[in-house]
């Protein structure tokens, strides 16, 4: 990926937010950014939709509805289905 300057938060328009992440583009190189708490992913959008696809099969596979969206906090008992995390290596 060519190296892009960073960009203030202003310059990005907002794809998706939630209390965990939020998923942000710059409406003038394209470049999708995925922000977390201390750590933001920069994505060409081609990348993007790679990694989009790969997590709806890796939720599918755990027993999601292929969605990417993750249980918030306090909502693991609303998906019995869903093994709990010590369960996973």
């Amino acid at each position: 990926m060519p190296a892009h300057p960073f960009h203030a938060d202003d310059d990005l328009a907002t794809l998706a937010s939630s209390p965990l992440c939020h998923v942000s583009a710059c409406p003038g190189c394209g470049v999708v950014h995925l922000s977390l708490p201390s750590l933001t992913l920069r994505f060409e959008p081609a990348a993007f939709h790679e990694v989009a696809r790969l997590l709806g099969q890796a939720s599918r596979a755990l027993g999601g509805n292929g969605a990417v969206e993750a249980p918030l906090a306090g909502e693991a008992a609303a998906h019995p289905g869903t093994p709990p995390r010590s369960g996973w290596h």
